[in-house]
C-alpha cells in the first residue's frame, strides 16, 4: 500500500462502483494502480466447467494493479468484482 501523502502527489482519482460492478474481465490488461478507500472487492475467475473459483479478497488499505508500475510487461487480470459498494483511488502506470 503507498501512504496517501505519497498517492496524492500523482493526483490519483477517488472512484465509487455499484455492488456487483466488474471492473475487469479475465484476460484484460492492467493499466492501473488500485488502492481501495472503503468497501471490498473480490478477484476470481471461471473454470471451463463455469464454476466460480475466487483467488481472493481485497478490503480498505489493500492495493492491485502494482506490477505495471515496476514491469515492462503487461499484466492480465482474473475476473475482479465490487462487493460492498467499494471507493478506491486510482492512478495511471
Amino acid at each position: 500500500m503507498v501512504p496517501l501523502n505519497i498517492l496524492e502527489k500523482y493526483k490519483p482519482l477517488l472512484k465509487s462502483y455499484p455492488n456487483e460492478h466488474v471492473l475487469f474481465n479475465e484476460g484484460e490488461s492492467a493499466k492501473f494502480y488500485f488502492q481501495l478507500f472503503e468497501g471490498q472487492l473480490q478477484m476470481m475467475n471461471l473454470s471451463e466447467d463455469g464454476k466460480k473459483m475466487v483467488q481472493g479478497y481485497f478490503g480498505p488499505g489493500d492495493s492491485f494493479g502494482e506490477p505495471p508500475l515496476i514491469l515492462p510487461l503487461p499484466l492480465h487480470f482474473r475476473n475482479v468484482k465490487s462487493l460492498c459498494y467499494p471507493k478506491m483511488y486510482s492512478s495511471t502506470c
